[in-house]
């Protein structure tokens, strides 16, 4: 075998095995954290925490809901923490991180926290990792919230025109990954949204968590991305009046369950 043969084998070696393990990396599924239980003393203030992606990342969202609730006569002291490009992954391996980490979302577990909202899967569904790695994640989080005592208020994930964000940003490279990624975790461009939701919408159900949280449905904040691009900055980005629509219909659910609940 020639010099040039041999490089050429040895080149494609390596290749294969940088491939691996990215796809190792990207593909690894977090393991459980310990959650310690802090104990909750009630106030006349609810502290609240807010999670997620670039949803979160801004704070835009935290004003709005933080007013938003002043109009329903409950105050509030609002934690949050978003990290932008941020999947399920992430958001839950911030809830872990040392405090000193720019992204850790830690302090939830140590500022008497009622509920925290949970925005979380546009990157998931946008990188195609799949449903399952989105579900199993989305779950890690909700358990570590209802183990110290804080009550998920879990936002659907959003429909923000995927497919749109896909033929106009997206360069080919890319495209083509994605679209390699989705056979292989079975969820195409197309169905992406709603294989998500369906799938976790089913295991919250098989594992009775329905009745511990606040499902926040979505389509009842914007149901239609086609229909109503004017309340996006771009996709998948609300911009400051799907924002107030956004954190109008937090508030609302919040205080429903408030009362429901007695608090």
């Amino acid at each position: 075998m020639s010099i040039l043969k041999k490089l050429s084998l040895l080149l494609l070696l390596i290749s294969i095995a940088l491939t691996i393990i990215y796809l190792i990396i990207r593909w690894h599924y977090e393991p459980e954290h310990t959650v310690t239980t802090e104990i909750k003393h009630p106030g006349d203030i609810i502290s609240i925490g807010i999670i997620g992606d670039s949803y979160v990342e801004k704070q835009t969202l935290d004003t709005i809901f933080f007013n938003a609730m002043l109009r329903h006569n409950v105050k509030t002291k609002i934690y949050s923490f978003g990290e932008g490009g941020a999947n399920s992954r992430l958001v839950y391996k911030n809830l872990f991180s040392d405090k000193s980490d720019p992204f850790s979302s830690n302090k939830l577990f140590h500022n008497n926290i009622t509920y925290c909202i949970v925005i979380a899967g546009v990157n998931d569904a946008l990188g195609q990792y799949g449903s399952k790695f989105y579900v199993y994640h989305e779950l890690l989080i909700i358990k570590s919230l209802l183990k110290n005592n804080i009550r998920p208020v879990v936002v659907s994930l959003p429909e923000f025109g995927i497919q749109e964000e896909v033929e106009v940003r997206f360069n080919a490279f890319k495209h083509a990954r994605n679209a390699i990624f989705g056979f292989f975790t079975g969820n195409g461009f197309k169905r992406t949204i709603h294989d998500y939701r369906n799938a976790l919408n089913i295991e919250l159900n098989k594992q009775h968590l329905k009745d511990s949280i606040v499902f926040i449905n979505y389509d009842y904040v914007i149901n239609n991305y086609n229909l109503q691009k004017n309340l996006f900055r771009n996709p998948p980005h609300l911009n400051l009046a799907g924002n107030q629509r956004l954190g109008s219909y937090l508030a609302k659910c919040i205080i429903n369950d408030i009362h429901r609940k007695g608090n």
